[in-house]
């Protein structure tokens, strides 16, 4: 309700009131924008998300790469029988042959790696990779 006294004109009182009701709907929909995200399920790629109701045990994987995708931290591995697609994830330790740590960029094809992986849901994931 808007109360008018004395010289004040109503207009100014209407645009005062608009402005505050613009600055309050301007924040509402800030904060559900920012509360958007947390409400809706987590779009990430298969790598990043782990059921541990479909995980098996370890294995070790040793082998030559043949290939790497650093977009999605694909490695495909030929070891000797089979070429296998592990995935590397933000969480994977990576040591150089110089025993210093390293990043996924050290990979490169034709070099020789030793892993520690994990199936989950289908898909080979390395916990650490040795480079040899």
């Amino acid at each position: 309700m808007i109360a008018v006294r004395g010289n004040d004109r109503i207009g100014g009182d209407v645009e005062r009131v608009t402005m505050i009701m613009r600055s309050a709907l301007g924040l509402c929909a800030l904060l559900a924008c920012a509360a958007a995200p947390a409400a809706l399920p987590a779009q990430t790629h298969a790598a990043y998300t782990t059921n541990v109701q479909s995980e098996r045990p370890h294995a070790a994987v040793r082998g030559k790469v043949v290939s790497v995708d650093y977009s999605v931290g694909m490695i495909v591995v030929d070891t000797g029988s089979r070429r296998l697609t592990v995935y590397a994830t933000p969480s994977t330790m990576i040591v150089r042959a110089d025993h210093q740590y390293g990043t996924l960029s050290d990979i490169t094809r034709g070099s020789r790696v030793e892993m520690d992986t994990v199936e989950v849901n289908g898909q080979v994931f390395a916990q650490s990779i040795s480079l040899q």
